[in-house]
């Protein structure tokens, strides 16, 4: 029971966390997340990610946020 507010507390703060990346994102090139997003992609492709629902679920979120940054680019 006790796994439950932690799991969302580490949500929580990766959803703080990709809302600063949009901030910095839209300001500057130079990303601090980009490490951590290429991390969880390289753990998904390495399959360890499906383990772990939550780091699974995590990195669709950052698939879908890396599509819709490909789709504002394109517009540009």
């Amino acid at each position: 029971m006790a796994t439950v507010p932690f799991i969302f507390l580490i949500f929580q703060h990766l959803v703080r966390l990709l809302c600063l990346y949009w901030g910095i994102q839209s300001t500057t090139s130079n990303n601090l997340i980009t490490p951590a997003m290429l991390w969880l992609r390289d753990q998904t492709i390495n399959e360890k990610a499906f383990k772990d629902k939550s780091l699974f679920e995590i990195n669709w979120n950052l698939k879908l946020i890396n599509e819709k940054q490909a789709f504002i680019y394109d517009k540009f």
